[in-house]
């Protein structure tokens, strides 16, 4: 995977464009919010993590860079 060459803006814009979906997951044990968690998935995708455990280590890698934004 490569490291993020996203900046703030595009981050700030995807955070954006997820704000208004509604959030079908239980109210019980909600660690974090729909749109924060979409974010993650994009922006690990597009830096070219290919599932679920390549995303959250690269989530984990960025963890810093993506508490400055979310």
């Amino acid at each position: 995977m490569s490291k993020s060459n996203l900046d703030a803006d595009d981050l700030v814009s995807a955070l954006e464009l997820f704000e208004e979906l509604e959030d079908p997951r239980s109210h019980v044990n909600r660690l974090h919010r729909l749109g924060d968690i979409l974010v993650i998935c994009v922006c690990a995708v597009i830096c070219g993590a290919d599932g679920p455990k390549a995303i959250c280590v690269w989530a984990q890698a960025q963890e810093a860079w993506l508490r400055k934004y979310l």
